[in-house]
């Protein structure tokens, strides 16, 4: 089934992946405001950033016990 990473290491490989893509797109749609708005925000970004990246450990975690449908199904009941 190939290599299998731990937790960790996925959301390690996975975080830069989004990030280029989105860095490139602020770069050449965002005004010089967005930038300021940014800086003078910063540490509520950096307390989300943070949020964010325990979220994907968390469910990197819980792929790595259950299946891939398992987590579909919680998924589903915690919508209804």
């Amino acid at each position: 089934a190939g290599m299998k990473l731990d937790p960790l290491t996925f959301v390690a490989w996975q975080a830069p992946c989004s990030l280029v893509p989105l860095a490139v797109a602020a770069l050449f749609t965002s005004s010089h405001q967005v930038f300021l708005d940014f800086k003078a925000n910063l540490p509520l970004l950096l307390l989300n950033a943070t949020l964010a990246f325990m979220l994907n450990l968390a469910i990197a975690t819980t792929l790595k016990h259950l299946s891939a449908v398992a987590f579909v199904i919680i998924g589903l009941i915690k919508d209804i």
